[in-house]
């Protein structure tokens, strides 16, 4: 596995990048004890084996720092490519809100339209002066429509 620069072995026990010994060390003995093959419920001989290498690496100060060099740019690039399809996704959604703040807009327009086009239409069928109109609002008197022939 040491020559998979893809293995994170970090991730693999679970750890920060800045845990101390004691914490690797204190971890790599619950992972060993759960995973070791001669566990019958819980043993994975696969998974034993990466935990038991990124102990070896992590728990030697000299490996530890080899690793920790050879892996920092592989680290940063990932971060990189995670924050520049972060900022895609946030271009994206602005532009999604802004088409249905568009939508919404056309749907009022179209309300205040229909509703303008339906007051035209009473208007034409029961014609009110603005002077009886008036007269009416300030006398209480609610205006009916004339019946359809």
């Amino acid at each position: 596995m040491a020559a998979n620069v893809e293995v994170d072995y970090y991730e693999i026990l679970q750890v920060s990048d800045s845990a101390e010994p004691e914490t690797i060390n204190r971890v790599y003995r619950i992972f060993a004890q759960r995973y070791h093959p001669d566990n019958r419920e819980t043993g994975n001989e696969a998974r034993f084996r990466e935990i038991t290498e990124a102990y070896h690496v992590l728990s030697n100060p000299e490996r530890r720092a080899q690793y920790d060099a050879t892996n920092q740019k592989r680290r940063k690039e990932r971060w990189r490519l995670v924050s520049s399809a972060a900022s895609r996704a946030a271009v994206a959604f602005a532009l999604a809100a802004m088409a249905l703040s568009l939508a919404a807009m056309a749907a009022s327009l179209l309300a205040v339209t229909c509703c303008s086009i339906a007051l035209s239409v009473r208007h034409a069928a029961n014609p009110v002066s603005p002077a009886t109109t008036i007269r009416n609002q300030s006398a209480g008197v609610v205006p009916r429509l004339k019946a359809r022939a």
